[in-house]
């Protein structure tokens, strides 16, 4: 399950148990491991339950950060291997595991630059896939983010705090705003002290442009992967690629926090939470 190898597809879409065709497919939306670990775990514990007997998991890239390193000794406990395969030079010192690991000599992984390369035919070849979609996210639940996550403010209120042209949500302690415009101080004090927050965190409306997606059922099945082209923070309406065919309802947008661009260009990782 390491969402960075392109034997497993398109990069940050987690399949596991591959025949003909997986037949488990989750959306992870990044490269990186760390953005969401409590998703892996998830996702193993779903994909297993689907497994065959004699499955191999293969697991993510591992760095000697405390997120991974909790979160990989979490799965050798919360999962029965009948044995645990590792390379020479992991750090096997710092790890309880439940059976002894068996140590193995792995090929040396392939350049950055082949990987990047493998990884750019990845998403040409998903967004030959792909067709325009238009979703309205104020019937939309959205998953990944933290746009959606909280309590929109209306009209009035945002003209009320001189916020007109901006989207604001209220989630717990948190202020979030996505704006293209220079907020002066005075009014984001007000702003909190209407809302009840301590904190703002902003974020303009590009940054959304390019970052994956797939298309959801509120049971948490993932029917259609793509990315998005762009959100209208105005009407609240996002224009999405997508491998599923319109029309088609969407219960469930998940947005990762990889962007890839029109012509297949990755643009980084965005911080967890950032938008």
């Amino acid at each position: 399950m390491d969402p960075t190898d392109p034997a497993f597809g398109s990069p940050a879409i987690l399949s596991v148990i591959r025949q003909e065709r997986p037949i488990y497919e989750r959306f992870y939306g990044s490269l990186d491991p760390q953005r969401a670990p409590h998703v892996l775990i998830s996702t193993m514990h779903e994909a297993l339950g689907l497994a065959k007997p004699d499955a191999v998991i293969h697991m993510f890239a591992y760095k000697s950060v405390p997120i991974l390193r909790q979160t990989l000794q979490l799965i050798l406990h919360a999962f029965s291997f009948d044995k645990i395969l590792v390379s020479h030079d992991f750090p096997i010192e710092s790890f309880l595991f439940p059976t002894e690991p068996e140590i193995i000599e792995v090929d040396k992984s392939m350049p950055n630059s082949v990987q990047n390369a493998q990884r750019k035919a990845r998403w040409i070849d998903l967004k030959s896939r792909c067709h325009s979609h238009t979703i309205d996210l104020r019937t939309t639940k959205i998953e990944g983010v933290r746009l959606g996550g909280g309590t929109v403010l209306d009209g009035y209120q945002k003209q009320k705090l001189g916020l007109r042209n901006s989207h604001v949500e209220v989630t717990g302690q948190t202020l979030f705003v996505v704006t293209d415009e220079e907020i002066e101080e005075g009014l984001m004090s007000r702003a909190m002290d209407f809302t009840h927050t301590n904190r703002v965190q902003f974020a303009t409306p590009d940054l959304y442009d390019g970052c994956l997606c797939a298309f959801s059922k509120l049971n948490g099945e993932d029917f259609g992967f793509g990315t998005i082209e762009h959100i209208d923070f105005a009407t609240l309406r996002a224009r999405v690629l997508c491998t599923t065919i319109p029309p088609v309802p969407v219960p469930l947008l998940r947005i990762g926090s990889l962007r890839v661009d029109h012509l297949s260009n990755e643009h980084g990782e965005l911080k967890p939470w950032t938008i």
